[in-house]
């Protein structure tokens, strides 16, 4: 089966197309604005450069957060509309999810090893989840939550692993930060992966494609103005 993964919750618009442990195509373009513009030509250009229709397609795959509150939507909603046009399923997958998975790929570590996938909030705080890597697989050891800075290095020890686009910043305040295991190129979401774990989740638990916040989202959706009649 073909899988189509999506991300656009950040300061990347990636998509990639995933079948049986081969990453037919991907593209990623780093952009901070620009998601709803660019999203279904990235898409259509990766079609064409793999040789494939839509209708080729068997399962669509979208991060849902946390990240940018318009990026987010600008994906879920591309997700959605293709989900119902060609009748095919949709799971969500969080940042953590994404970034655990990858990080768990570029530690090569016999035994079970601990990640704690750090994310910035644009806030004094983070957001964070903690994970257990098993066999270059990733197992929830937490649920996502914001923590201050001071809980972070009061919390963090030399043998956990750390990975996402929060670590420069805490890196800046921890006493030692040559002793923190820092896993390389993994900041952000690769879709790839997004793909690869839909693909390996079993339909009945695939997740909502809803947006999914740990703090309210600073922006909001503008009020509808209706009018109201009098019988």
């Amino acid at each position: 089966m073909i899988v189509l993964g999506i991300d656009t919750s950040g300061a990347a618009c990636s998509v990639a197309l995933w079948e049986n442990g081969i990453v037919l195509a991907k593209i990623q373009k780093k952009m901070m604005r620009g998601h709803a513009e660019a999203l279904m030509p990235t898409i259509q250009f990766l079609f064409n450069r793999a040789n494939i229709g839509y209708n080729d397609i068997g399962l669509i795959s979208v991060t849902t957060g946390p990240g940018s509150f318009t990026g987010i939507r600008v994906g879920l909603a591309t997700a959605q509309g293709l989900s119902l046009g060609l009748g095919i399923p949709i799971c969500g997958v969080t940042v953590f999810e994404a970034i655990g998975m990858a990080a768990a790929r570029r530690i090569h570590v016999k035994g079970i090893n601990k990640l704690t996938v750090i994310l910035e909030t644009r806030r004094t705080d983070f957001f964070l989840q903690e994970f257990c890597i098993r066999n270059s697989e990733v197992i929830e050891a937490g649920d996502p939550r914001s923590a201050s800075i001071e809980s972070l290095i009061a919390n963090i020890g030399k043998d956990i692993y750390i990975a996402g686009d929060g670590v420069e910043r805490l890196k800046t305040h921890l006493p030692s930060p040559e002793h923190v295991k820092l896993v390389p190129s993994c900041e952000f979401p690769d879709s790839a992966i997004v793909a690869e774990i839909a693909a390996k989740t079993d339909s009945n638990a695939y997740k909502s494609a809803h947006p999914f916040y740990i703090h309210p989202p600073l922006a909001t959706l503008p009020k509808k103005k209706g009018r109201v009649f009098n019988e």
